[in-house]
């Protein structure tokens, strides 16, 4: 009987629970869930970095398309959010 918890309110959860407790979160299936999170996270290091490249390069317009892909999938992503703001000034100021 291994016992985990919920990767959304940290409520311990046994192996066979498929909810948690305390928030009602489906955990049967969070190895899954977790696994793809890391992916996403990932994903949109890989995007923001590789925006980073095209802004040193002097490549606007392909930085921008970085940072608006990441905001795509996660629109809370400040980093990205403040990225393009900056592009969009460097533009503006042109």
């Amino acid at each position: 009987m291994m016992e985990g918890k919920c990767p959304r309110c940290d409520f311990p959860v046994l192996e066979e629970d498929k909810y948690c407790g305390g928030c009602g979160f489906r955990v049967a299936e969070r190895e899954n869930y977790q696994a793809k999170t890391q992916v996403e996270m990932q994903l949109s290091d890989i995007r923001i970095n590789l925006g980073k490249v095209y802004l040193k390069k002097g490549d606007y317009a392909k930085a921008a398309e970085s940072f608006e892909k990441v905001l795509e999938e996660d629109p809370e992503n400040t980093e990205a959010r403040a990225l393009l703001n900056s592009i969009r000034s460097k533009i503006s100021e042109m």
